[in-house]
C-alpha cells in the first residue's frame, strides 16, 4: 500500500508514478535480456569464426608441406638427371 509522506501528491499521481516506474523496470530488465542474449550470440559467432580460422590455416599449412616435399622430390629427380648425365659424357 502506497503512503503519503506528505505534501500535495494526489493518490493519482502516486499511481501513475508507480506505472511509470514499473514500465521502466520492465524496460529496463528486457534490455539487460536483449544485451546477455546478443553477448552470448556474438560469443558464439567469435568462437566459430577462430575455429574456422584454425581449420583454415592447417589446411594451408598440409598444402604448404605437399608442395615443399613435391619441391624437394622435383630437386632430387632433377639432380640424379645431371648424376647421370655426366656419367654418360664423361
Amino acid at each position: 500500500m502506497l503512503r503519503r509522506g506528505g505534501g500535495d501528491v494526489s493518490f493519482t499521481e502516486l499511481f501513475t508514478f508507480q506505472m511509470q516506474h514499473e514500465r521502466l523496470w520492465d524496460v529496463q530488465r528486457f534490455t539487460q535480456t536483449q544485451i546477455r542474449v546478443v553477448t552470448q550470440q556474438w560469443q558464439r559467432d567469435l568462437q566459430e569464426l577462430l575455429d574456422r580460422a584454425l581449420v583454415t590455416l592447417q589446411e594451408a599449412k598440409h598444402a604448404h608441406q605437399e608442395e615443399l616435399e613435391h619441391h624437394r622430390d622435383r630437386q632430387h629427380q632433377q639432380d640424379i638427371c645431371f648424376q647421370l648425365r655426366e656419367k654418360l659424357y664423361l
